[in-house]
């Protein structure tokens, strides 16, 4: 496990212009599994065939199943030491934005205000026809859209579907930003792993938490392989 330096990361960190870049890996303590660890979610049977665009389609009945016990095992859970320090950062002025490939909403139940979902998120319900905007809490009413009749689902980025406008609205924070702190993330899902590369093409610092090897390792100014609660509380008492 390498064990980067805490002081020399707090020292970055209150430079301030900080963009918090997270994946699912901050949310393991949470509840929520990761995806590429071995009891994570594209080891689970028909993951990725059920959360398609196909499926929200041409199997809706197990679609809708699927996503209503994805809502009802997210909707309990609660945000952990790394989210509420993230928030706290971003009240005293140090952190600017978060950009998430999460969709548990985790980082604004514990304070965030500026975050940004490039795969969108579980509280809203969506509908692919219309454009109509819902309470996800419909999807355990309803299967259809109640304005169109057209396929609704939940307000993610299905497999199979483009990225949304949020996106390029993160490709144009990160280049702004004067250091990146991934957390969290393999980076190993594109376009998302993209957004640290443009942090690094834009000279701004690279602060990596992340459990396993990234690619980007070798370019960060420090690296931490463990728990984002361990490495970001460590940081944290640095600062103060």
């Amino acid at each position: 496990m390498l064990k980067g330096d805490y002081k020399k990361a707090a020292d970055i960190i209150r430079e301030g212009g900080v963009v918090v870049f997270s994946g699912a890996g901050i949310s393991t303590e949470s509840g929520i599994p990761d995806f590429r660890s071995p009891t994570g979610l594209l080891n689970q049977e028909n993951f990725i065939s059920l959360a398609s665009v196909d499926a929200l389609y041409e199997r809706r009945s197990e679609f809708i199943k699927f996503y209503r016990e994805r809502l009802s095992k997210i909707k309990l859970a609660k945000p952990n030491a790394s989210h509420e320090i993230v928030a706290k950062l971003e009240r005293i002025s140090l952190v600017t934005h978060v950009i998430t490939q999460n969709i548990d909403r985790l980082h604004q139940k514990a304070g965030s205000k500026r975050v940004i979902e490039i795969h969108g998120n579980l509280d809203e319900a969506y509908c692919r026809t219309c454009k109509s905007i819902f309470d996800s809490k419909i999807l355990d009413e309803v299967e259809m859209c109640p304005n169109c009749g057209g396929a609704i689902g939940p307000n993610v980025v299905l497999f199979g579907e483009a990225m949304p406008e949020s996106f390029n609205d993160a490709m144009e924070v990160i280049k702004r930003a004067k250091t990146c702190i991934v957390i969290g993330s393999s980076l190993s899902v594109y376009p998302a792993a993209a957004i640290p590369e443009t942090a690094l093409k834009f000279n701004a610092k690279l602060i990596i938490i992340n459990k396993t090897k990234t690619h980007l390792d070798g370019f960060a100014d420090a690296v931490f392989h463990e728990s984002s609660t361990v490495a970001l509380g460590e940081i944290y008492k640095n600062l103060n």
